[in-house]
Order: structure tokens, then C-alpha cells, then sequence
């Protein structure tokens, strides 16, 4: 059993000394705002109702692929597919059609998780009928959150005589912990097993509690009119990070502007909204594209912006209302003082003026200039049964004057648009391949491909870090050695500004497993949390290397090793260059905090509760080179455990410090 922290902390207390920072053969490195270092190995997603006309050649396709050789694991209602993953071209796999979601208002074991155990997973789905697609990045679990708006689009409302199609606005909520509690705040009536009957009225809050790989899908009552049947800007909030997909069965984009084709995106949660985006317009596309802005403060103005100048575009009366228009056909930066969510459409193959043929509605989240990230890693995917084979293409926004690679090979493509800030690069007629965009300040990437009266588009990644965090310092770390073979690790987020802990995640584990309590949630933000490296067969090496991570891209990493040929462990050279022991002055019941250092400069010391709180101040001084100790004032602070944290020459140490009277 894993122990609790409350347990540990009982037997520090009766301790009057200070527990060493790192046992030997354990070192801890601290890294700050590194946003590639929040990768995954762990994904779920659901399949919201695509539109089936009954003509063959439905299918549901899941897309893996990673920089790695690895095996993935496909898991849905208790059965697991394993797949091999070689680097360069997806995998993919073909979920049965009764994996859809076609229920409303009914929680369903639904959920398919897709893993790795060794290494990062990146996952697209594309949901394929004739001539009603739509693909979507899948968002990593740890990008999840706990609060949303739903982008979607207006139910279908087409017919013949007095026959109206039923193809209505909808979304999914997916949940990976039990006891989750989700709250929601319907933008408009939401019906359940009868079309036509509504058992959530718009505006009247609800409260659904899902478990581990359970989903529930909600749409709208049938409609009545082209306009007003849309779930986007239902509002969602939850106990625990929950992933969240916005869809349409087969929406007409513009309204009243023939084909309609399906809709699906995987959305992101508030906490990752930013406040500066670039878009491009959709490669052959006439007469522009439909841009949607939700935003997050009462009075809040978004400001579009592209060669011909700056324009408000929207100017908000309430926090999370929502802005939809049609006719964008510009590159373009898009800004505001506050957080928004920005996501781009396709429109039907009749807009404007039946000149769109080779398009058709698709939905595509947007990242924001803060999620840039390096290298970006994305698939362009191979599919069958549509009419004509798909010309994809792909959006790149980069640093401007910063080189961009693809595969290794500079871009010496012009930018469509350049404001000597970012600049917005087209690349077209793409190959069926995995992509590998690298550029030294991050880029973001939208995919899409056309066909005939078809389209689908979706993210090349999205960020999953708390965009705009004020949180620099990396999460605090505490390691205590059970002889070598046993070694627990606790973690908090030390910031006046804290954006709580994302995950632990492995980079490297032999002879070794990891064991963290069920209280820890990835994803949540918690303050603290814990887990245990454990050898596995104690006469054999050993080796472990993770990453306890933070929700702005922060990350300490405490790397193990074992050696059953020595009596304790290995002790490899340390990278970090500050260390810390620990010893008492004489007659005093205060511990000093030794230190070495191996160069002049700046050495910063802070003592930390539990939670991450600052308690004291110890040191802020230019010291010399070498050995040094400090006495830390503790005579006013309560009997407990505490944390220090050394800065000094560029890296971070700490430890666990107990006080007891």
C-alpha cells in the first residue's frame, strides 16, 4: 500500500534532524517554462453522432503516432488492442461503428483509452461518412480542465416538404476519474431519448457524476428554425478534469447555404485560452472562412487585424457570450486584454455563390501565440472511401525572422503575412506522413484536407499548459531513500502565483516501477502530491528518470539508480551544481542547511510549508565559492515538516526540514 503523506510526516516529526535533499544515487534538476516537456503518453476520447446516410463507407478512424518506437495500447469496455508504433507514420486503427455515441442525456460506458508506457503518443480521429467528415486533435488527458465553453455549430434545419431533418448541435463530455461531478449551464434546450422533448430547458443548471471511461452525449431539442438550436456557449464546470468534444451531426455553414457535412472538435479548456492568435485562410477557398471568438470578461473587445489594418471585431456585453461571422478572408492576428477561445470553419461548398465545391464545413481549434511549441509534431491522415482523394494542406505560424523547419529541411516558403512579430506560412499538397515542424521560438500548425463537396480540418497540436502563468519556479521536491531500494518522493508548487501540479511523468524506467496514491489527480493542479520508485528485482540494475510537472511548464526531474553490486546505490555524478546536507549546531535545536557551491554568485534560500507557501525568507546573498551553512530562524514557526529551496548559479536544490519542539 502506498503510504500517505499525513503517515510520513508523523515519522519525520519525532526527528530533530534535517533530512537529506537527495539520498545517494538520486539527483533532482529543475527546468523552467519548458513547454515540450509537458508531452503525454496518455489519451481518451469518445466518437459524438456523425451523420449516416446508409450508404456505406462509414468508419471511425484513430490515428497514433510518436517520435519513438513503442507499443500503444487501444482499450475500450474492458478489451485492450496493442499496436506497434514506429516513428514517421501513423498507426492507425479502425474503431467498430458501435463505438459512435448516438444516445442524448444517457451515460454510456463509451470512452476509449489510448496509451503508451514508454513513450509520447500523439492522436488524431477521423470520422468518416461520404461526404460528411471531420477529423479532431485528441487533447491529452493532462490537457484537460475543469471548466469550458462548447464551440459547435447550428443544428441542421433542411428538408422536403414536410419531412425536416434531424441532424442536430452536440457535444460529449468524457471523464478518466470516478466521482466526477460535472455542472451545466445549457445555452439552449437539450432533449433525451425523444427528439422533440426537451429535459433540459436552456439557461436551468444540471449536474451529471460520471466514473472512469464513462461518457454522456447532449443535443439539441429538434429544431424548429435555422438559428436558434446551437449548443455553443453551454457552459460546463467539474470536480475533477474531464475532456470535452463540441460537434454537429451535419451542419449547413452559413445556415442557409447547402452542403451540410459533420463537425467534430475536441476543445480546449478555459485555463489554456490566450490573448493573441494567427489564422489563415483556407488555401482555394472563395469568399472567406467563418471565425468563432468566446469570450471570458463582461465588456471584453477582441481586435482583428490584417494588412489592411485594425478592426474591433466583436466587443462582448457578458463574460462567455460568443460571436460568430462568416466572411474572413484574410490572414490575420486577432487580440484582446483578456482570455478567448478562437476557432475556425469551413464553409459549405454553396458559399458564396456555389463556387466552394471542393470544400465542405469542418471545425478547427486555433492555439494561442503562448501554446508555440517545439518541434510540433503532427500527422496528415491517410483515409478511404471519399470521392476524390483529399489535397491537404497545412497553416504554419512561427516568430517572425525565426527559421522554420520541416523534416529537417529550412522552409524557404515567402509568408502570406508578416507583422514583425509572427509570421503565417501555406504549405500544400502534403504527403500521407507524420510531420516533424521545428523553429528555435515554437510554431503552431493547422491541418486540413479538401474533396469533393467534403473537408475535414483539425489542430496540429494544442497546448495544454496554463496559458499565461505566472508561475515561474519549478515544483518543489522531497526525496527520502528506504535503503536503496525504496524511494519516496513528495511534491508541491512553490509560487506566490501557483499553477499546481500536472503529473509525473517517466522518460525512463529499468528494473523499476512507480507508484502514486489515487488522491493524486494528473491534470488537477493540485498543490501537493507524492509518489514511490520501487526496484523491482533487487539483485539487478536499476534506473528511473521523472518529471514532476507543473501546469505552466515547469518540471523538476529526480532521476534514480541502483546498484545491487553495492552495498547502498550508485552514486552518479550530480548535474545540479548546488547540494545541501544537513547537521545541528551545538546545544541548538535548529537545523543548519549546509550548502556547496561551485562558483560566486547569488545564492537565494526559502523555507516553504507543505502547500508551498513561503514562511521565511533565509537568505538572499552574494556568497563565494564553497562550502557554506546557514541557521534558519524557525523559533516562531509551528512544529512540522518544512521545504527549503536553494537557488543558486541558475539551478534549484531542496529538502525536507523538520521542526519539533
Amino acid at each position: 500500500m502506498k503510504r500517505s503523506i499525513a503517515i510520513f510526516l508523523g515519522l519525520v516529526l519525532s526527528s530533530h534532524s534535517l533530512l537529506a535533499q537527495a539520498p545517494s544515487g538520486v539527483t533532482i534538476t529543475s527546468h523552467r517554462h519548458d513547454r515540450l516537456a509537458i508531452t503525454t503518453r496518455d489519451y481518451w476520447i469518445a466518437l459524438p453522432h456523425n451523420y449516416d446516410d446508409g450508404g456505406g463507407g462509414k468508419y471511425q478512424m484513430v490515428y497514433i503516432s510518436s517520435t519513438d518506437p513503442t507499443t500503444a495500447f487501444v482499450a475500450y469496455q474492458g478489451d485492450t488492442t496493442m499496436l506497434q508504433v514506429v516513428p514517421g507514420k501513423p498507426t492507425t486503427f479502425v474503431a467498430p461503428l458501435s463505438w459512435e455515441m448516438q444516445s442524448s442525456d444517457l451515460i454510456e460506458n463509451k470512452a476509449i483509452h489510448v496509451w503508451s508506457n514508454d513513450a509520447p503518443l500523439f492522436v488524431d480521429v477521423n470520422q468518416h461518412d461520404p461526404y460528411t467528415s471531420d477529423a479532431t486533435y485528441v487533447i491529452p488527458s493532462i490537457g484537460w480542465g475543469r471548466q469550458y465553453v462548447v464551440a459547435s455549430y447550428a443544428s441542421l434545419f433542411e428538408g422536403f416538404g414536410t419531412y425536416v431533418y434531424d441532424l442536430p448541435s452536440e457535444f460529449v463530455l468524457i471523464s478518466n476519474q470516478d466521482g466526477t461531478l460535472v455542472d451545466i449551464v445549457p445555452s439552449v434546450d437539450l432533449r433525451g431519448d425523444v427528439p422533440s422533448t426537451v429535459v433540459h430547458p436552456k439557461g436551468v443548471p444540471f449536474r451529471v457524476q460520471l466514473n472512469t471511461g464513462q461518457t454522456v452525449q447532449y443535443k439539441a431539442v429538434a429544431c424548429t428554425a435555422a438559428d436558434s438550436f446551437d449548443v455553443t456557449g453551454t457552459r460546463i464546470t467539474s470536480s475533477k478534469p474531464i475532456g470535452v468534444i463540441g460537434a454537429t451531426q451535419c451542419a449547413n455553414i452559413p445556415t442557409d447555404f447547402p452542403y451540410c457535412d459533420y463537425i467534430c472538435e475536441m476543445l480546449q479548456p478555459i485555463r489554456t485560452w490566450g490573448t493573441l492568435y494567427y489564422t489563415a485562410p483556407l488555401i482555394g477557398h472563395v469568399g472567406g472562412d467563418t471565425y468563432l471568438v468566446i469570450g471570458s470578461q463582461q465588456g471584453q473587445t477582441i481586435t482583428r487585424t490584417d494588412q489592411t489594418g485594425s478592426d474591433t471585431f466583436k466587443t462582448f456585453t457578458n463574460a462567455y457570450d460568443h460571436f460568430f461571422r462568416h466572411d474572413i478572408a484574410t490572414p490575420s492576428s486577432w487580440t484582446s486584454d483578456a482570455p478567448f477561445m478562437l476557432v475556425q470553419y469551413s464553409n459549405s461548398a454553396t458559399w458564396p455563390d456555389a463556387t466552394n465545391r471542393n470544400y465542405d464545413p469542418f471545425m478547427m481549434d486555433i492555439n494561442a501565440v503562448n501554446h508555440f511549441e517545439t518541434p510540433v509534431i503532427f500527422n496528415v491522415l491517410a483515409s478511404s472511401g471519399n470521392q476524390t482523394p483529399y489535397v491537404w494542406h497545412a497553416s504554419i505560424v512561427a516568430r517572425s525572422g525565426i527559421p522554420v523547419f520541416v523534416d529537417g529541411i529550412q522552409l524557404k516558403t515567402a509568408p502570406i503575412y508578416d507583422d514583425h512579430q509572427h509570421a503565417i506560412y501555406q504549405m500544400t499538397a502534403l504527403a500521407l506522413k507524420q510531420y516533424f515542424v521545428t523553429s528555435d521560438s515554437g510554431v503552431s500548425v493547422s491541418v486540413y484536407g479538401q474533396s469533393y463537396d467534403e473537408a475535414v480540418g483539425y489542430a496540429g497540436t494544442i497546448g495544454v499548459s496554463t496559458i499565461e502563468s505566472f508561475d515561474s519556479l519549478a515544483p518543489m521536491v522531497a526525496v527520502q531513500s528506504g535503503g536503496g531500494r525504496s524511494t519516496h518522493v513528495d511534491a508541491s508548487d512553490p509560487s506566490d502565483n501557483p499553477s499546481g501540479l500536472s503529473h509525473f511523468e517517466v522518460d525512463s524506467m529499468q528494473n523499476m516501477t512507480i507508484v502514486q496514491p489515487p488522491t493524486f489527480i494528473e491534470g488537477n493542479g493540485d498543490a501537493t502530491g507524492s509518489f514511490d520508485l520501487v526496484v523491482t528485482d533487487p539483485t539487478k540494475v536499476a534506473h528511473a528518470s521523472v518529471r514532476v510537472m507543473d501546469l505552466a511548464g515547469n518540471y523538476t526531474r529526480v532521476e534514480k539508480n541502483y546498484d545491487p553490486a553495492t552495498a547502498d546505490v550508485s552514486t552518479d555524478p550530480i548535474p545540479v551544481q548546488t547540494t545541501a546536507s544537513n547537521s545541528l549546531s551545538t546545544g541548538s535545536t535548529a537545523p543548519n542547511i549546509d550548502y556547496a557551491t561551485t562558483q560566486a554568485g547569488r545564492v537565494s534560500i526559502g523555507l516553504f510549508d507543505l502547500l508551498g507557501n513561503r514562511v521565511i525568507s533565509v537568505l538572499d546573498a552574494d556568497e563565494s565559492a564553497g562550502t557554506h551553512s546557514v541557521a534558519p530562524d524557525v523559533r516562531l514557526l509551528p512544529s512540522g515538516v518544512y521545504i527549503y529551496r536553494i537557488e543558486a548559479n541558475g539551478t534549484v536544490t531542496s529538502g525536507r526540514l523538520a521542526v519539533a519542539r
